[in-house]
């Protein structure tokens, strides 16, 4: 009777082993497993606050990566279309996975206007011009002079509105982290109903662009 109770307890204990080794391989092949991978945008390099996403600037500034789904945030990006023609809401580091909360749609920044209008201005036609270091994202107040009885009086015609694009004497884009180009001619919004009155005053050359230093 001992014997055969013995004999039953060794099987039972090899079978025990068994299933645990069955076991531990199983987790161990779970644990080896590969992770899986989707294709997220990311910044190439750093994105400065206020920058516009464009068809000209996104290779410079967005690159696909391989991330872990696990990593994941809800609100990741894969596509092109989803971040072009965003404004980044705050600047974004270098590496740096984008999403949705780090971006705002450009309309944003206009829904106040009442008929938007986009027009473009040659920095050498500008009083001093602010130095030719107006960038994409700049916000500036826009000044008209003009005379009246033998006196020059200042009419604001634009506050703090935003840089839509800047460009060099050559047609090419000067984003906003490029501190050494010399910006030509700038892409500004503009209320419909003052863009007869800016055209004027510029033709005279009584334009004044004060610019929102950075704090």
């Amino acid at each position: 009777m001992n014997k055969n109770k013995k004999l039953w307890i060794g099987v039972i204990s090899l079978a025990l082993a068994l299933m645990l080794f069955a076991v531990l391989l199983i987790v161990q092949k779970s644990m080896q497993q590969e992770p899986v991978y989707e294709k997220v945008l990311c910044a190439s390099t750093t994105i400065p606050e206020n920058t516009k996403i464009t068809e000209a600037n996104i290779d410079t500034y967005i690159r696909a990566k391989e991330i872990p789904v696990e990593w994941l945030p809800e609100d990741y990006t894969t596509a092109p279309k989803q971040v072009l023609g965003m404004i980044a809401e705050v600047e974004i580091s270098e590496g740096s996975m984008i999403i949705g909360s780090m971006l705002r749609a450009s309309r944003e920044y206009y829904k106040t206007y009442e008929e938007l209008t986009l027009i473009s201005v040659p920095i050498g036609e500008l009083y001093q011009g602010v130095a030719g270091s107006l960038r994409m994202g700049d916000y500036v107040d826009i000044y008209a002079l003009y005379e009246e009885e033998k006196e020059y009086h200042c009419q604001l015609l634009a506050e703090h509105i935003r840089i839509e694009a800047t460009y060099s004497d050559q047609g090419q884009a000067i984003g906003a982290d490029n501190t050494e180009g010399l910006s030509q001619l700038i892409i500004i919004p503009m209320e419909r109903e003052q863009v007869a009155l800016f055209y004027e005053s510029l033709a005279r050359g009584h334009i004044r662009i004060a610019k929102y230093e950075a704090v």
